[in-house]
């Protein structure tokens, strides 16, 4: 970013830590629009392009969206759903086994009148050997507040038990499954969180296959209404002087660049939750609630 550039600042406060994104006016990368152009073979691979693209940047912004509602709730487990290759009511849901996750999970919240209960729902593609037909999308996800008569934990040497849940008692973590979704759809697991960042890995990890899978209208993701998410701080003009303490504060930093890797158009730094971060967050936002 050039000094003769108009320069705004906004931040984003999470748990733990503030990220404070520096940008220059009129380099950000705007969605491209589509236009409806005569078919030809020229056309279809500008169009393939774009399709491409726009892909790619709605990964970006799921994966970032996936981040910070992990890391503004607290959650109890981490799940994994598949669906029985029998299951008529997958059909109806267009093979979306997130679908069936959701409505399985709204009706446990409704019947125990759970209003704090929380997910975050991650559909995971089937590894490249196997056909959808044969193993349909399998879902991975954060819960929270699960209401504990909806669920079975696992005991060592109990009848029924499965061999996952069973390495994972051993091991001195909790297992359990969701009663209601194993008579409708089929196995489901859940286990205890210890390293929420190593999960949170994972779970963008399977976002990067995305476009081989994702059928029209499916999401990349599924959080309840109720989660938490991050304080947004609105844009602001930034000085050179702010960013020069916001540099001097940061733990950490990253680059925006355009598509073709070239043009550098602002920096997002991550700054400690602090006294000093407070101090210098009101400095420059006016406006941050207390």
């Amino acid at each position: 970013m050039s000094g003769d550039e108009k320069v705004k600042v906004s931040g984003k406060i999470l748990p733990g830590s503030v990220r404070v994104s520096v940008m220059a006016e009129g380099q950000r990368p705007r969605k491209t629009k589509r236009k409806r152009e005569k078919a030809t073979p020229v056309n279809a691979e500008i169009q393939a392009a774009v399709e491409k693209e726009r892909h790619a940047q709605s990964i970006a912004r799921a994966k970032r969206n996936i981040e910070d509602i992990a890391q503004c709730n607290q959650w109890d487990w981490f799940a994994t759903f598949t669906v029985a290759p029998d299951c008529r009511e997958l059909a109806k849901y267009n093979g979306d086994t997130a679908g069936l996750c959701i409505k399985c999970l709204r009706s446990i919240k409704n019947k125990y009148k759970a209003t704090d209960m929380k997910w975050l729902l991650v559909p995971e593609p089937p590894e490249a050997s196997e056909s959808k037909e044969e193993n349909p999308l399998h879902v991975h996800g954060l819960l929270a507040n699960v209401p504990p008569q909806a669920v079975h934990e696992w005991k060592i040497g109990e009848k029924g038990c499965p061999h996952s849940a069973k390495a994972i008692v051993m091991n001195g973590r909790k297992a359990a499954e969701i009663p209601a979704y194993s008579r409708k759809y089929g196995y489901n697991l859940l286990e205890s969180i210890t390293d929420l960042r190593k999960l949170l890995r994972y779970l963008l990890k399977s976002l990067d296959r995305a476009q081989e899978y994702r059928q029209k209208g499916q999401h990349l993701y599924y959080a309840s209404r109720n989660v938490g998410r991050p304080q947004k701080l609105k844009a602001v003009p930034c000085t050179q002087a702010m960013q020069d303490k916001i540099e001097a504060l940061a733990v950490d930093s990253y680059r925006h660049k355009q598509k073709d890797g070239k043009v550098v158009y602002g920096k997002t730094y991550v700054l400690p939750d602090t006294a000093d971060t407070d101090i210098l967050l009101s400095a420059i936002f006016q406006d941050i609630e207390e």
